[in-house]
């Protein structure tokens, strides 16, 4: 107990003001859990993360470099070989209004 106790004094304030958020997002049969966090938002499906940044950056996992934007039909997410479009969706990265189409 005292172990836990001093792990979760020693974890980053960063790390503990994730938000899973409370739906899932779905692409071409993938599921994505969706956690925001100060930087922007992970997605997460069974086989690739995607890291969505506040400056309208992305980044996933096997290290494909794209961008993301929204629109009032949705957001999207493009990267070198497809775009990932998520209709009737606010993004889930909240940067003031940036990243619009």
């Amino acid at each position: 107990m005292k172990i836990l106790f001093i792990c979760l004094l020693l974890t980053p304030a960063a790390a503990m003001s994730d938000t899973v958020l409370g739906y899932t997002l779905e692409y071409q049969g993938h599921f994505y859990s969706i956690t925001v966090n100060d930087n922007g938002a992970v997605l997460r499906s069974g086989d690739e993360t995607i890291y969505m940044g506040k400056s309208c950056d992305v980044i996933t996992d096997k290290g494909e470099e794209g961008s993301w934007s929204w629109s009032n039909a949705g957001f999207s997410i493009e990267l070198p070989d497809r775009v990932m479009a998520f209709g009737r969706t606010d993004a889930p990265v909240k940067n003031g209004g940036r990243c619009g189409i």
